[in-house]
């Protein structure tokens, strides 16, 4: 018997696991195997460019998650020896069309309400600060506080520290949950095995619900693609670059990821029309996209619930631990998140930050 079961192998479930086992606990983890959604996330810790004007325990949970990512840097490349690909690079978040200039300023305005001043930036000053934007770019802010991460690189590096640690990650399906009495005691797999323990993490992305109904789900689709340099080329831009309907994360190895698409799908096609909007968005950002390979696309489904916030801590009903519904930021959340579940695991109080995040405000609802 294990002290954590944790359903789910993507970066918050990997990441609870590491804090877990790094806190003493004997940790399982089940992987479905399926691609995880942070596989094909570009990794941008982006908490100004991302909030909203509703959001505001969001927002401070936002910036709580991207405050401890350097730190958590430091601590997750001691254990794994692995380099996780974070980069201090900063955000423009620009309008690219006249359009997006007003919505634009009320976003200043919204973080200025939330948390600190932003000033408004002009194309001309942007553009002395990064050269390779466009000229259709009218103005915006700078983010200097932002960064990235490679979550690919990063979810290597958990998988090399889990190993470190002593966690078990064993390629099974959860099916259902263990119950005895009133509280979930683990998981079965559908191979049938029973896999027990004190505690239970569910942390399996948009499929939570299949396996408990506490929570709902739904997967919303996101397409990306991933852009090469032909040799001798330098990246077309430093900074990760931002309007409203696509972004533009540059990666120091020579790559370049472009994304931006949110849909209410099931599917991980990858589609032309997204492609094509995608590509045309992106290149009035930074033209010299253009020239640039593409390397890659792909189709990722993000666990989103129905109030669009994450279900994060205990359920007071049958005592699972719920890691998931972070929709668009799973892996600016996950260093949060997960410190959050080795800490329920450990007996200690909640966070007052996560008061708006309990998976009991569904059940609440109902």
């Amino acid at each position: 018997m294990a002290d954590v079961v944790v359903i789910g192998a993507g970066p918050i479930g990997l990441m609870a696991a590491w804090r877990s086992a790094r806190a003493g606990a004997a940790v399982v983890v089940l992987d479905d195997g399926r691609p995880p959604a942070g596989r094909v996330a570009a990794g941008m810790l982006g908490p100004w460019s991302e909030v909203e004007h509703r959001d505001g325990a969001m927002h401070l949970l936002m910036v709580a998650a991207s405050r401890r990512w350097p730190e958590l840097v430091v601590e997750l490349e001691a254990d794994s020896g692995h380099d996780v690909g974070f980069v201090p690079s900063g955000t423009l978040l620009v309008a690219g069309r006249p359009e997006q200039i007003a919505p634009l300023r009320r976003h200043g305005q919204t973080v200025g309400t939330l948390d600190s001043d932003l000033e408004w930036q002009t194309g001309t000053a942007l553009r002395t600060l990064e050269p390779g934007l466009g000229p259709d770019v009218a103005g915006g802010f700078v983010m200097h506080d932002e960064h990235q991460v490679d979550p690919r690189q990063a979810m290597a590096a958990l998988r090399a520290a889990c190993d470190v640690k002593g966690v078990e990650i064993l390629d099974r399906c959860a099916r259902a949950l263990i119950s005895e009495g009133n509280r979930v005691a683990g998981a079965i797999t559908t191979r049938g095995e029973q896999i027990t323990a004190t505690d239970t993490v569910m942390a399996a992305g948009w499929s939570a619900s299949r396996i408990s109904h506490r929570v709902p789900m739904r997967p919303v689709k996101g397409q990306i693609m991933r852009l090469g340099l032909p040799a001798g080329r330098s990246l077309p831009v430093t900074h990760v670059v931002r309007s409203a309907d696509a972004y533009v994360a540059p990666r120091p190895h020579g790559e370049v990821v472009v994304g931006g698409t949110v849909e209410e799908a099931a599917d991980t096609r990858v589609t032309a029309g997204a492609v094509q909007s995608l590509l045309e968005e992106a290149s009035r950002l930074v033209p010299d996209l253009r020239e640039l390979e593409l390397t890659e696309t792909a189709a990722g489904l993000r666990p989103a619930t129905p109030d669009g916030l994450p279900a994060i801590g205990r359920d007071t009903t049958d005592g699972l631990i719920w890691a998931t519904g972070a929709f668009r930021h799973g892996i600016l959340l996950s260093p949060v998140i997960a410190d959050a579940v080795a800490g329920i695991v450990a007996g200690q109080p909640p966070d007052a930050l996560l008061a708006n995040f309990t998976p009991n405000r569904f059940a609440e609802a109902a």
